[in-house]
């Protein structure tokens, strides 16, 4: 007869380290032998197991008060880390692996509710950027060339539903609207004047244009950033697009010269596009700007006259 439950000799009684110890070793060492652990594979194959219920958990919960898990205050080594790392590469799970285990994971609202609070995300923060600083922890250029291809295999097989494009948008939308998000993210990105962007900072210091860089999100008008702004009380804005980035036929439309200019012009802005190989002549660019502003007087005088 097999004793289980409240009956069997070793219930309510916790293992000793050493008995841990001489376990975990025994079972290493059953592991390497491939007629076991296929053994166990054919058992544990069609084996579904039920949720456990909130009593277990609670009696789980309470029967592991007091005690420290056994990595508890300890760190790997940097050395131990990257034998890990190396012995999981290519040993990436298959899509059917991939499934199965999104299957087992739904209806699990272990987590459904449950947020970080300030002070953790905080805490979690600095001691990334801890990390990142002492052990150099940053994504190499081929790490994120890998990245980036395999989160565009992924999406070509998993689109983006309408309805989630849309929930995006909003939430997006949301955090624009939020100054402090805007003033956080303008910090971290550190963002300076590119070299055609100083050629024109210089153009405009020399004829004495008012007009001053805002390229690095100090100025946003509905989540747009123009690079240059008029700092002497006009409403008028002057964007110096790349050949590349803005000319491109995957460009989206409120990247084009047209979609840019009506989307300040809702607001009351002027807008001048001025081309990165235009600032091959640059003579030329002076007069289109000096033009630019002239028009305005004249639409001014006009107003005055009627």
């Amino acid at each position: 007869m097999t004793l289980s439950g409240v009956n069997h000799p070793r219930y309510g009684k916790r293992l000793s380290d050493a008995e841990k110890r001489f376990i975990s070793i025994k079972t290493k060492e059953a592991m390497k032998n491939p007629l076991i652990r296929e053994k166990i594979s054919k058992g544990l194959k069609g084996i579904k197991r039920s949720p456990i219920s909130e009593e277990s958990r609670k009696r789980m919960s309470e029967w592991q008060k007091g005690s420290k898990a056994y990595w508890y205050g300890k760190k790997m080594s940097l050395e131990h880390r990257k034998k890990m790392s190396e012995a999981r590469k290519g040993t990436h799970p298959s899509l059917e692996s991939r499934k199965k285990m999104s299957e087992a994971q739904k209806g699990n609202t272990s987590r459904l509710g449950q947020h970080l609070s300030q002070e953790t995300k905080r805490k979690i923060s600095e001691k990334r950027k801890i990390k990142f600083k002492e052990q150099g922890f940053l994504n190499t250029p081929e790490a994120k060339k890998k990245i980036s291809k395999s989160l565009k295999e992924y999406y070509k097989t998993h689109p983006l539903s309408k309805e989630t494009k849309k929930k995006l948008c909003i939430a997006a939308k949301k955090k624009w609207n939020n100054k402090e998000y805007v003033e956080k993210l303008r910090k971290s990105m550190n963002l300076k004047p590119n070299k055609p962007e100083k050629i024109l900072m210089n153009l405009f210091k020399e004829n004495n244009l008012d007009y001053r860089f805002v390229g690095d999100y100090s100025f946003i008008i509905e989540r747009k950033n123009p690079d240059f702004v008029n700092c002497n009380g006009q409403k008028k804005i002057i964007e110096l697009f790349g050949d590349y980035w803005h000319n491109n036929p995957k460009t989206k439309y409120h990247q084009t010269e047209k979609g840019r200019k009506e989307h300040y012009a809702k607001y009351g802005w002027k807008t001048l596009i001025i081309w990165e190989k235009e600032l091959k002549n640059i003579d030329n660019v002076l007069e289109k700007v000096i033009s630019f502003d002239k028009k305005e007087e004249e639409i001014r005088c006009q107003d005055k006259k009627q």
